[in-house]
């Protein structure tokens, strides 16, 4: 929102705002919660990194959008030292759409387990369902999604590529988040590869955030990005 841009521009950085398919002002029938949003993103990354201009990238996602992060870190993390020189006869490398750092708000682990969570504390439906029940409408909504949207509903979760990551990261998430529990926060963090920070706060998914994380936010992308 507003608050990260002020924050982000007052440290001299450019921001670059996205409305993934099916989102916002953008075009398209479906959201996916970060399936093919990754795909959006690596669009996005790919022309920056084109651009003589732009010095470095780095993402500020939030719920959906910090998901797409992690599935972005998780397909294109920064080589490390560790890693093997290329074979002789490899084929030409692909483009690096690596991102110097990520900022990521009130993620969820995985679609299925925050289904169950909200089922079985009431927050999608007035009386108790047993997760017997739950699990038999998830499997025929995961069949219905692949038929029309064209993706598996059990591919959505971030903290499966998490360990592999190591694309630094700031994660931040609301202690009184009623949606998406901070424990989703906590356990991204823990099974997370590269450099990482967190930061919990006092507040909800959608409430705004203290000045101190978006500062902290701020001040984590310029390092990131070698920002002066």
């Amino acid at each position: 929102g507003m608050d990260i841009l002020c924050c982000c521009l007052a440290r001299g950085l450019t921001v670059v705002a996205l409305d993934f398919s099916g989102s916002g002002r953008s075009e398209g029938e479906y959201v996916s919660l970060g399936y093919f949003e990754k795909q959006d993103l690596e669009t996005v990354v790919s022309h920056l990194k084109n651009d003589e201009g732009v010095s470095a990238v780095a993402a500020w996602g939030h719920s959906m959008g910090a998901a797409t992060a992690l599935f972005h870190a998780a397909q294109h993390s920064p080589s490390t030292p560790t890693d093997p020189p290329p074979l002789p006869n490899a084929e030409e490398p692909k483009e690096d759409l690596s991102l110097a750092g990520i900022v990521v708000d009130s993620t969820f682990t995985d679609l299925e387990t925050l289904a169950h969570e909200l089922v079985k504390d009431g927050k999608l439906l007035p009386m108790f369902v047993p997760s017997v029940v739950v699990g038999g409408a998830l499997r025929m909504i995961r069949g219905t999604v692949q038929k029309k949207a064209g993706f598996d509903i059990k591919a959505l979760s971030p903290i499966k590529g998490a360990p592999k990551c190591t694309t630094p990261m700031l994660i931040g998430h609301g202690r009184n988040d009623e949606f998406i529990p901070l424990h989703h926060g906590q356990a991204v963090y823990d099974k997370y590869g590269g450099p990482k920070e967190a930061n919990w706060f006092d507040g909800d998914h959608n409430s705004l955030r203290p000045s101190a994380f978006l500062n902290a936010g701020a001040k984590f992308l310029c390092e990131a990005m070698a920002v002066p």
